[in-house]
């Protein structure tokens, strides 16, 4: 019968989540500040100044660079007597291989190398007679095990390239220019007047745009790339009305249901997974976001209630870490 420990089955279910986190290449806040401004004749200016993160891109980006820095070589660890005692301590050896690669698939097709840690720990449990040196037939099956290994975690990475792109407008995040393009296609757009990579995923944007207020709205909407999680949206209402829901602008712990299992997990970003520990470095969504209007304010989130000033209606929330929902608000236009 297959163990199923509680080291296993925490890691198996972070690399679904991770996974699913990929699948989405989320776009997030980081450090920002954002008005929107509601006027007559359905007027409205949108802004948003400060930094952007697709966070898929950072997660490939920096898992790459772990990666190149580890330089990953085969070693060869054997343990136990040689002879009889050591088949049977190398089928048992085998065994937890065996199981543990069977949940990584089952996981996240691919992922045996994130259980590397997992199978040596398992392994040594079950051999009490400690470290030897290897001999050369048990060090060819090794390596070849090993290089089938790499193999899997090479198509992985392929395959979350692939994956990748198409949530990126199709830039292939293993090309060195992938976040010069990728500013590229953001400037292209109308309201992106200045977008910085800033490495990691990370981009610095100004973006602002006015216009007439006749259908629904959202931001960020990108040329080529799909509709993950956006920051800002704004829905029309019968009764000119306008409901207005910033939903991307709360800590990702609260913005997305993933995290909170993965960052609760113990163990999470341990050593040797270098996918995990990027998310140590996600930016802090923080900022501010306001809404000025000279329609009237029927509903909204704030702490403190509008503000009034130069015969207009301001609402204003300060976005960190003690965040616990997302703004909304829900205003009369003005005639």
């Amino acid at each position: 019968m297959q163990a199923h420990t509680p080291v296993r089955m925490r890691a198996a279910a972070i690399l679904a989540g991770l996974s699913l986190m990929l699948a989405g290449c989320f776009v997030t806040p980081g450090k920002f500040t954002s008005e929107l401004t509601l006027l007559e004749e359905n007027k409205f200016t949108f802004i948003y100044e400060g930094e952007v993160n697709f966070l898929g891109l950072a997660t490939w980006i920096k898992a790459q660079q772990e990666r190149e820095r580890s330089n990953a070589t085969f070693r060869a660890y054997c343990y136990g007597p040689v002879g009889e005692d050591a088949a049977k301590a190398a089928e048992e050896a085998a065994d937890e291989v065996e199981a543990a690669a069977e949940e990584a698939v089952a996981a996240d097709e691919g992922a045996d190398d994130e259980f590397d840690v997992v199978v040596q720990a398992a392994s040594v449990e079950s051999i009490d007679s400690g470290r030897r040196d290897c001999t050369p037939e048990e060090e060819v099956e090794q390596r070849e095990q090993w290089e089938e290994r790499q193999e899997r975690r090479r198509q992985r990475e392929r395959n979350q390239a692939e994956q990748i792109a198409r949530f990126t407008g199709g830039i292939d995040p293993t090309d060195p220019e992938a976040e010069a393009k990728l500013a590229k296609v953001l400037l292209r757009q109308k309201g992106f007047e200045r977008v910085e990579a800033k490495g990691n995923g990370l981009f610095d944007v100004s973006y602002k745009i006015s216009g007439t207020l006749s259908h629904d709205y959202m931001f960020p909407m990108m040329e080529d790339f799909p509709t993950t999680n956006p920051f800002v949206q704004l829905f029309l209402r019968g009764g000119n009305q306008v409901r207005v829901n910033a939903t991307g602008f709360v800590p990702v712990s609260v913005s997305n249901p993933i995290m909170p299992y993965m960052m609760a997990a113990p163990g999470f970003g341990g050593s040797g997974d270098s996918e995990l520990e990027a998310f140590k470095d996600i930016p802090a969504v923080e900022g501010t976001f306001s809404i000025v209007t000279t329609g009237d304010i029927l509903a909204n989130n704030t702490d403190e209630g509008p503000s009034r000033a130069s015969g207009r209606n301001r609402l204003t929330w300060t976005i960190d870490a003690s965040s616990k929902a997302p703004p909304t608000a829900l205003i009369a236009m003005p005639r």
